[in-house]
């Protein structure tokens, strides 16, 4: 008897460390071709960059204490994405 594991990756999720973030936050597992933005909560961007691997670095030490939301749009799909800024 034998049996076959599938496990394909989800194409929605992104990694998001610290959370709460200080200085820099990290977002990881990005899809290729994206546009990131982050959004304060009123939904006015207020950081946006084309992402051209699949792991980014932002300083977001300029911003307001808050929650925020990322939004990762590709031609596939959209990702939306939570932090709160300390």
């Amino acid at each position: 008897t034998s049996a076959t594991i599938s496990i394909e990756k989800n194409e929605n999720i992104v990694k998001v460390y610290p959370n709460p973030v200080i200085d820099v936050v990290n977002i990881y597992d990005i899809p290729e071709n994206s546009i990131l933005s982050i959004l304060d909560i009123n939904g006015s961007p207020v950081i946006k960059e084309k992402v051209i691997s699949d792991q980014v670095e932002i300083n977001v030490s300029g911003l307001s204490r808050g929650l925020y939301i990322i939004k990762i749009n590709n031609p596939e799909n959209s990702i939306t994405e939570r932090f709160i800024k300390e």
